[in-house]
């Protein structure tokens, strides 16, 4: 019996080292993950910026915004396979995503703002589908990102999401 409950512990201690490892680990890579979206996003903000409504800026604002939703795409694979994050973890995270509402904020507004531009060249319903797409990877990554982080930054995440979404529907309001 003594023996039986010497290899349990042993067995749990590895498992809680392989855990907190494991945790440990996948702060950083969330963090490199949001600083990726970053600067796909940034691009896609520049990209729209340059757009003058004709075919050759729209390829590269369409270029850019599939970089931004692979970034994105690869954020919410990796936020669901992270355990719970350490309180340093999760405040880094927290105040990473936060710091790209700005950024996130421009580009929607500029496919608000240049609907006559994309609807002279007959891309209006491909902007409504990136746009909706755009809803729907929020819509999956922050509830995602709420359950990793601790409370404090739960509410700070569950505030952008709510300001963000409202951002994003105004942009999809434009098009449909």
């Amino acid at each position: 019996m003594k023996f039986f409950k010497t290899a349990l512990l042993l067995a749990s201690g590895t498992l809680v080292t392989a855990c907190e490892l494991k945790t440990g680990s996948t702060g950083p890579e969330i963090l490199q993950d949001l600083l990726r979206y970053d600067e796909r996003a940034t691009d896609l903000g520049k990209a729209l910026d340059a757009f003058d409504g004709s075919p050759e800026t729209f390829d590269v604002v369409y270029g850019a915004s599939g970089e931004q939703s692979q970034a994105a795409k690869r954020l919410i694979a990796d936020c669901s396979t992270v355990g719970q994050l350490c309180r340093s973890d999760s405040k880094a995270i927290a105040d990473e995503l936060i710091s790209h509402f700005d950024i996130d904020k421009s580009f929607l507004g500029t496919f608000a703002s240049k609907k006559i531009m994309f609807r002279k060249i007959g891309k209006q319903d491909w902007v409504a589908s990136f746009l909706i797409a755009t809803k729907n990877n929020v819509d999956t990554l922050l509830p995602i990102m709420r359950s990793k982080v601790d409370i404090d930054d739960c509410c700070r995440v569950a505030r952008f999401q709510a300001n963000l979404t409202a951002i994003i529907v105004d942009a999809i309001d434009a098009y449909v």
